[in-house]
């Protein structure tokens, strides 16, 4: 038998930033759950079951940014026994939508000035960061002898660090160029006639920089709010040789705990670009319990299939006392 003078259970959500040169943190959550007070337990093992309301409105895990943990404390009546005490560390997710459904498919419908109607669609807006994305560009009525001379897609990602809702500081835009082709004195795509499109295909991958973070959701309580985009530039000649610009939002989610960001080395490679099932069709598994960019590349695979074996879920105080 063992004197127990209480179990204690803690949950910290904490999103800590840089003002004026100060870090500064601020805890959103500090939930605390107290049991088995002044009570004796029998040697072996003792499973608990607890639950904690977390609010769609906290801030999400990005890395550097949130961090929430659960501390499990054990305290004895034995006046020479240590506490037991052990953390570990959770990632909260937020979704685009409450639901908690992705869409896989979106169109982003624009209107040029003497190109038309101008469209970009992309499978999946649960995007990743390192995560590849196939992006088709569409202009159902190309005027006919419009030439399309070169295509620039880029990544930017737009920062605001506010304090109830007054904005702190706005960093730089971070932006990385995706794909550039062609040049003023070549031709990618031309409209032969009236009734033909303008259409265009590629694979890219979002970039893998460590300062690219999940998207903030609108309703998230987070300091932190970070906006993402694609931004389409065009290069046309008609006339005269013109410039155009279409900027796309995204959903950038967390590329921990997300099988959409691991895609086979050979992807976009082949013959066939397009793989007969897409790598974020399959089904999904839910039994990570660690980041799997520390995994390997047939762990991410089998975990992207579903068959992944997970390893045992919760938090054990077992291996503290012997």
């Amino acid at each position: 038998m063992f004197g127990v003078k209480f179990i204690k259970i803690k949950m910290k959500n904490a999103e800590e930033i840089v003002k004026y040169a100060k870090r500064d943190e601020k805890m959103f959550m500090h939930e605390v759950l107290t049991f088995k007070q002044n009570e004796s337990l029998d040697q072996g093992l003792h499973k608990y079951d607890f639950d904690f309301h977390v609010s769609k409105s906290q801030p999400c895990f990005a890395a550097g940014d949130v961090a929430a943990y659960i501390e499990a404390k054990v305290e004895f009546d034995e006046i020479l026994a240590h506490p037991l005490i052990a953390n570990m560390f959770i990632i909260l997710l937020g979704s685009p939508s409450d639901s908690q459904q992705i869409s896989l498919e979106h169109i982003h419908q624009d209107f040029v000035e003497d190109v038309g109607s101008f469209e970009v669609s992309f499978k999946s807006k649960h995007l990743t960061t390192q995560g590849f994305i196939d992006i088709g560009l569409y202009l159902p009525s190309a005027a006919p002898g419009l030439e399309i001379k070169g295509v620039k897609v880029k990544f930017e990602q737009h920062t605001v660090i506010q304090n109830k809702d007054k904005v702190i500081s706005t960093p730089p835009v971070d932006k990385e160029v995706l794909l550039l082709e062609g040049s003023r004195d070549s031709t990618l795509i031309r409209a032969n006639s009236e009734q033909d499109a303008i259409t265009g295909h590629w694979i890219l991958q979002l970039p893998s920089n460590d300062n690219i973070k999940p998207t903030t959701m609108e309703f998230s309580q987070g300091r932190i709010q970070r906006k993402h985009y694609l931004e389409f530039n065009i290069m046309f000649k008609k006339d005269t040789l013109r410039l155009a610009a279409v900027r796309v939002p995204l959903t950038i989610t967390q590329r921990t705990l997300s099988t959409a960001a691991q895609v086979p080395s050979d992807y976009g490679q082949s013959s066939n670009p397009i793989p007969t099932k897409r790598f974020w069709e399959l089904p999904h598994s839910h039994l990570f319990s660690h980041c799997p960019a520390d995994t390997t590349e047939d762990d991410l695979k089998s975990a992207a299939v579903g068959n992944a074996i997970g390893a045992p879920q919760g938090l054990s105080l077992s291996a503290l006392r012997k």
